[in-house]
């Protein structure tokens, strides 16, 4: 089944994008989803890498799946968090960094649809990838998809109060700059296909990326889910090979 996406901030509001020195960020009350999985990618800035960011709000359980962060000063982190939409209630979403002050935060929310939740959160998400550099654009290479209705998300953010635009193939969602300090930040999605992440900005800079592969929800009569079933119904020892 096609994965679906709907940005649900559109660089605003349950979006955060604040300069301000804080130890937490919340946003104003939304109203999420309450199917499918929702997306919330977290860039925050400190003297140096310090600690992971927590989510939480709206009823939902918000489950960690990657982090990256790059710079002994002025360090960048990236954070990928995902949350399964059922029983989620309108309120606002508090994103913590137990007491350690951040010089700024951007948030990034979106849901995807005809995911794989079956195994969970963090397996709906297959693979995670990330890269880092300095110039006017940057990319990040993902494995071949887990399967053909596998999706890719991304989040690039850089050291400058630039636009960031994303490869002819991907979908921008968000795009999140300011000042003081300096940072801009953009999450993508590849609806159609599955490339690898990239993008590009004006004046080269610090960037960081990183990149998701999606599990979609497959029909059961995919004779790709059914040689993975069979195989693990009768151990690796005994894989049944289906025809395909």
């Amino acid at each position: 089944m096609a994965i679906g996406f709907a940005n649900l901030g559109v660089s605003a509001n349950p979006d955060i994008n604040s300069s301000t020195d804080a130890s937490s960020y919340v946003n104003t009350s939304w109203t999420p989803p309450t199917a499918g999985l929702i997306i919330c990618f977290v860039v925050s800035r400190t003297g140096a890498c310090g600690n992971v960011p927590t989510v939480s709000g709206n009823s939902l359980t918000w489950v960690q799946i990657a982090t990256i962060c790059v710079g002994a000063t002025a360090a960048r982190r990236i954070t990928l968090f995902g949350a399964d939409a059922a029983g989620a209630t309108t309120g606002a979403t508090t994103i913590d960094f137990a007491a350690e002050t951040q010089q700024s935060c951007t948030a990034s929310f979106f849901q995807a649809t005809a995911i794989d939740l079956s195994g969970g959160v963090a397996a709906a998400f297959v693979q995670t990838a990330t890269n880092s550099g300095t110039a006017t654009s940057g990319s990040v290479t993902l494995a071949a998809a887990g399967h053909a209705d596998n999706r890719p998300i991304a989040m690039f953010t850089h050291r400058a109060n630039q636009a960031i635009v994303p490869d002819a193939a991907w979908t921008e969602v968000d795009d999140l700059a300011g000042s003081a300090p300096l940072r801009g930040s953009e999450t993508q999605w590849d609806a159609d296909g599955f490339q690898n992440a990239s993008a590009s900005w004006v004046t080269s800079s610090d960037w960081v990326g990183m990149a998701a592969e999606l599990k979609a929800t497959v029909a059961a009569t995919d004779p790709a889910l059914l040689h993975y079933n069979l195989s693990n119904q009768f151990g690796q020892r005994q894989v049944v090979p289906v025809p395909m």
